[in-house]
């Protein structure tokens, strides 16, 4: 159980995200904006659209703003979750086009699922409306698409034929300066685009429980997706790890097979439907 708010934790349990304030001390959202207009040169670098810290070249300079991040914010982290450990903090930007929105994905697979969870931590620096490209998250996703791995830098994804077609069943959400979103690494989210007053920053790290190993799965060979290598790796080493790249350095690491399941969108609906009533019909007797 990582939130000591124990409604937290059920919600987040049942509908695979869950939504509270972080933050609620300004001076702490001002030394995060102040850190990131420092370091803004670089994270421009990149011409993409959307992007963050993790698509900076220099590792080194990757881990000195997560740990200049981590000093900001980790004592209000510890505030609301209890044994855990974090992955690294980045910043994510999403600039003002048309052509910002990012498509529903997962994300990759940190811990042995069969056994653990981890959660990315998604804190808003600044007011977001729909407008400003808010983020979107399918509720009960980590239940419907789970049990495979997700490796970089690419897998079979079993929705991709449907992908739009999961966008109505998607809860945008909409965040004040300093709420923040958790949700399973496992559930589907994508973003809006962004039509708004300009860039879109947020801060993002990824949660996962204390006796887990941290977990980084890489497809050497696109054409054989199932064949899977598994690196046990530590936090600063996965940091250190170049975009679309294996990990150069890494504590050791075995071969893995996974098996992507075959989930029609007619069969979606079908478990989607089930999901909701379930979780309503829980409501009624909590």
């Amino acid at each position: 159980m990582f939130f000591k708010n124990k409604a937290l934790q059920l919600k987040f349990k049942q509908l695979g995200y869950c939504v509270f304030p972080l933050v609620k001390d300004r001076v702490v959202l001002k030394n995060l904006h102040n850190l990131l207009n420092d370091k803004l040169s670089e994270h421009l670098k990149c011409p993409d659209k959307f992007k963050g810290t993790g698509w900076i070249d220099d590792a080194e300079l990757r881990i000195q703003i997560s740990k200049q991040i981590s000093d900001i914010l980790s004592g209000q982290i510890e505030v609301h979750f209890q044994l855990f450990q974090v992955l690294g903090y980045n910043f994510l930007l999403k600039e003002s086009d048309i052509d910002s929105r990012v498509p529903p994905h997962q994300d990759w697979t940190y811990v042995d699922e069969s056994k653990y969870y981890s959660f990315n931590l998604w804190l808003a620096l600044e007011d977001i409306l729909p407008e400003d490209g808010a983020i979107q998250v399918l509720p009960f996703s980590h239940r419907i698409f789970s049990g495979y791995l997700r490796p970089s830098p690419a897998y079979p994804i079993p929705f991709a034929a449907y992908r739009d077609k999961l966008l109505p069943f998607m809860k945008t959400i909409p965040m004040r300066a300093g709420d923040c979103i958790c949700f399973s690494n496992a559930v589907v989210h994508a973003s809006l685009p962004n039509t708004g007053r300009g860039l879109r920053p947020v801060v993002v790290c990824t949660i996962y429980p204390k006796e887990a190993t941290l977990l980084h799965h890489y497809v050497h060979n696109i054409s054989t997706p199932n064949e899977v290598v598994e690196y046990h790796i530590s936090s600063e080493q996965f940091l250190k790890i170049n975009r679309g790249q294996p990990p150069q350095c890494y504590i050791n690491k075995h071969f893995r097979h996974t098996r992507y399941p075959d989930i029609t969108y007619q069969k979606f609906v079908l478990i989607w439907y089930a999901q909701l009533y379930m979780y309503k019909l829980n409501k009624v007797f909590v």
